[in-house]
């Protein structure tokens, strides 16, 4: 549903997102300890706007639980640290990247070398002074 949802664009898939939530509440029930719900959430809250239930700070904690459950989750480290650039904290999304850039076994083995490609690019951004995403 979220891969239709970006393809559709949001006006036209924001339809899809209370049954996404419904089922990424039923994943976090089915298995409370897994992350990658929490990840999801994140992105929705990201990039809804606040009117259809969005919100950075919504975003940020679902990223932040997500992280504290599934630490080697190298899409959600990204999905925080480009949520903290967004929102002018570079230090913090530095921290984020860091991790990436150390991680030695990531969750996704096949995501990571996007990941890590990725971060390095937000890390050049930061030393480069530009910390908006």
């Amino acid at each position: 549903m979220g891969l239709l949802g970006r393809e559709d664009g949001l006006l036209k898939s924001a339809f899809l997102v209370a049954p996404m939530k419904r089922e990424l509440a039923a994943a976090i029930r089915l298995d409370p300890q897994d992350g990658r719900p929490h990840r999801i959430l994140g992105e929705i809250f990201e990039s809804l706007p606040r009117m259809l239930g969005g919100g950075k700070r919504r975003a940020l904690d679902e990223f932040k639980e997500s992280i504290q459950l599934s630490p080697r989750d190298c899409s959600a480290r990204l999905a925080l640290a480009r949520t903290y650039l967004n929102r002018g904290k570079p230090s913090q999304a530095r921290i984020q990247l860091q991790a990436v850039v150390d991680e030695k076994n990531p969750e996704d083995p096949a995501e990571y070398p996007e990941d890590l490609k990725e971060a390095q690019k937000l890390l050049l951004k930061i030393d480069n002074g530009r910390s908006r995403y």
